[in-house]
């Protein structure tokens, strides 16, 4: 998959499947960072999704009621006379299938599967019911959940919560191609909304008649069920409401509602509206608008004006025309805030706009199991297209953010530009994915929260590619809304470069009488020492002093078959490591070294000369930084066999060959506004080892001195399979 958004614009599904909608909301910005949704669960509460349409779902739709599924829808009074039920047998214009669920919860659920599997879908409302003898036609609470029906996705009603889905989670027409689908069955038949109020009206008389100790038993039966419930969604999608606008009617309605509950179901209010839940595992809830043309959403999207506690994980959506990009005709606006809007934890609103006409699947009763793809239009595509949106961003934090939090970010970065300011009508404003998905501000990383930009980290060329090794660990970086972006360490770490020019240099003295090999990486100015002097030194040999800008070291330098040792500090560095932003600025280190050479006459002219060298290295690095290494054992070595002027050399350059490295990687999270991290442990010993060959000439001509070089490295900067050849030419005037 691409990671270019302007790629995804020229796939089918922008140019065919989906066209306009997906642009205007800027899910190609989603698509290009491979977010499709994945394990995202939305619930689509509305007349059944069609779960036979696999080209479209999948196998990504949740069946059972463990998930949250539901299939059915009930008939309270299918016992009475006169009711659908009674109707429908008595024209015999309907199916009955008498089944025992004995309490299992799967049972019905699994009843529809069988039927639909045995003949395919109900072509029509009330043709199939099923009756569960579990329940009991004598108990006036039982015979409420006796009957239930097998729905139809046909049909204008029928249909509608399959072209939902396929607008929120379709495979080809969906905004988060691979969300979950769990479908929660409604029946919108006028008829039987109906009924379901009388069963209301009959089930809170029952309630009312319960005493206290009753009463308490099934207000925290019903709490548990209900956040139960609540748990197995991350989204709920509700394309539908009551068309109330009436002022004084909503405000006496709400009010009689929770006066109620507050008096017998305390809890079972509380979990509905989900209080006591960490606003981080709240369950958002996606209504839409409404499409009556009001100045402020229907009743079920309109609830948060109202009630404070379902601020932050209630939302509406009202629809604009994908045409114009302004308020649909048809669409009711987004109104205006409460007088306790808390912008600063919500967000700008608890509404905004999305596209309200898309391209949706429509179930075809003459061809089961396929459908027909058609343009569907309200703000009940506006708010798929939403839950959607929310499914994408959830994915993409990686679960690192709440909810809630995600809700805030999606409204607070909501398209506000121009006609999408007004506020009474756009609410937020317009859905702008490719925002929501970009960092606020600059984005900082590590404990010290140093700019990212200016955060990298060179290794000592004695550690190879430590950035390889790293490859697969990620820092997370936080905007300006401590949203996490994570990044590659790999991309933040380089080695420090060993190379060594392909110009020869002359040597006028020994190499070890220059310094002991491998320590050459110190920065070091070598200045000998008279024993003679003031300062008394052990032994006949040269003692040194090296100096650097920062650094400085004593040596005892090896001579023929003799050992030498030192000891150095450097007070703003580690052999040429650098270090920067949330990396540190101020790494330290000392070294302790011994070393030995001997030299070695072979005859005809030929000498031996090797050297090599152990180090043991004690970095310092800032407290706060996010790499540290311990301690470790460095090696390097050096031998020549040649004459002279003519001399054949091989080298390994300082090399370590123990210890770790940590890096300390904020991973995202927050814990009480403290960046919670990870620590990755790689080893400082490279995968390889380097070599150098090298063949060189120098003698007098022209004048002055010429030297002629020959080299090849083998696995250069200790990195596998990396190698080098080089031809050098020098040439000194000898004045």
């Amino acid at each position: 998959m691409s990671s270019d958004p302007s790629y995804h614009l020229g796939s089918a599904r922008f140019t065919t499947h989906q066209p306009v909608v997906l642009e205007q909301v800027g899910a190609h910005h989603a698509y290009a960072r491979g977010l499709t949704g994945r394990d995202v669960r939305i619930g689509i509460d509305d007349s059944v999704v069609d779960y036979t349409q696999t080209d479209e779902f999948g196998n990504r739709v949740r069946l059972r009621a463990s998930d949250g599924a539901q299939l059915s829808y009930s008939h309270p009074f299918g016992d009475d006379a006169s009711s659908s039920v009674d109707l429908c047998r008595g024209n015999r214009t309907c199916t009955v299938e008498r089944r025992d669920s004995q309490g299992d919860e799967e049972a019905h659920n699994r009843w529809v599967r069988e039927i639909v599997s045995r003949g395919g879908w109900p072509t029509r409302d009330d043709s199939v019911f099923i009756v569960d003898e579990h329940y009991s036609e004598e108990d006036a609470l039982e015979r409420l959940l006796r009957w239930w029906e097998v729905p139809t996705p046909y049909g204008e009603h029928g249909s509608h919560g399959t072209a939902v889905a396929s607008v929120a989670a379709g495979k080809n027409l969906g905004v988060a191609p691979e969300a979950t689908i769990i479908p929660v069955a409604r029946n919108f038949s006028p008829d039987e909304q109906w009924e379901e109020g009388l069963a209301d009206a009959d089930l809170r008389s029952a309630i009312a008649l319960l005493g206290s100790a009753e009463l308490r038993e099934l207000d925290d039966a019903l709490a548990s069920v209900y956040r139960e419930d609540y748990a197995r969604f991350d989204i709920i999608n509700r394309s539908y409401g009551i068309p109330e606008f009436d002022p004084d009617t909503v405000s006496s309605a709400i009010a009689s509602e929770l006066q109620w509950y507050r008096q017998y179901l305390p809890n079972t209010l509380d979990a509905l509206l989900q209080v006591g839940t960490p606003d981080a595992r709240k369950t958002v809830l996606v209504y839409a608008a409404g499409n009556e043309g009001q100045p402020h959403p229907g009743f079920s999207a309109y609830l948060p004006y109202h009630i404070p506690e379902l601020h932050g994980h209630s939302l509406a959506v009202a629809a604009t025309d994908p045409r114009t990009g302004s308020i649909a005709d048809y669409s009711n606006r987004c109104g205006s805030l409460p007088r306790d809007w808390n912008a600063a934890r919500h967000g700008q609103h608890y509404c905004l706009v999305a596209p309200g006409t898309a391209r949706g699947l429509l179930p075809d009763p003459d061809s089961p199991g396929r459908g027909v793809v058609g343009e569907v239009s309200g703000t009940s595509i506006a708010a798929p297209i939403v839950s959607g949106a929310l499914a994408l961003l959830m994915e993409h934090f990686r679960g690192t953010r709440g909810n809630t939090e995600i809700v805030k970010r999606m409204m607070d970065t909501a398209d506000r530009r121009g006609r999408y300011s007004d506020l009474a009508t756009y609410g937020a404003g317009h859905l702008d994915i490719a925002a929501a998905l970009s960092p606020v501000g600059s984005l900082n990383a590590g404990q010290s929260a140093r700019a990212l930009s200016r955060t990298s980290l060179r290794t000592p060329a004695a550690f190879g590619s430590l950035g390889r090794r790293a490859s697969g660990i990620e820092l997370a970086a936080f905007d300006a809304q401590d949203f996490p972006f994570w990044v590659p360490l790999s991309g933040l770490v380089s080695a420090h470069s060993n190379g060594r020019s392909p110009i020869p240099e002359f040597v006028d003295r020994k190499p070890a009488d220059v310094a002991a090999p491998g320590l050459d990486g110190l920065g070091l100015h070598w200045v000998a020492l008279d024993p003679a002097g003031s300062i008394q030194f052990p032994g006949e040999r040269e003692w040194m002093v090296g100096l650097g800008e920062t650094s400085a070291s004593l040596a005892r330098l090896p001579d023929n078959g003799e050992w030498g040792y030192g000891v150095s500090f450097d007070d703003a560095g580690y052999l040429e490591s650098e270090t920067s932003g949330a990396f540190g600025s101020d790494p330290r280190s000392g070294m302790i070294w011994t070393s030995r050479a001997f030299e070695r006459e072979l005859g005809a002219g030929l000498t031996l000369n090797a050297s090599g060298t152990l180090a043991f290295s004690l970095p310092r690095y800032e407290g706060d930084a996010l790499f540290s290494a311990s301690p470790s054992i460095m090696s390097a070595m050096s031998t020549r066999i040649g004459t002279e002027s003519t001399g054949f050399t091989v080298e390994q350059p300082l090399r370590a060959e123990s210890g770790t490295g940590t890096f300390r990687v904020e991973n995202g999270r927050v814990e009480n506004g403290r960046r919670l991290y990870d620590i990755h442990r790689v080893p400082l010993r490279p995968d390889a080892r380097e070599l150098r060959f090298a063949l060189r000439h120098e003698r007098a001509a022209f004048g002055g001195n010429i030297a002629v070089e020959i080299g090849h490295s083998t696995n250069v900067g200790h990195v596998s399979g990396e190698s080098e050849t080089a031809f050098g030419l020098a040439y000194r005037i000898t004045w």
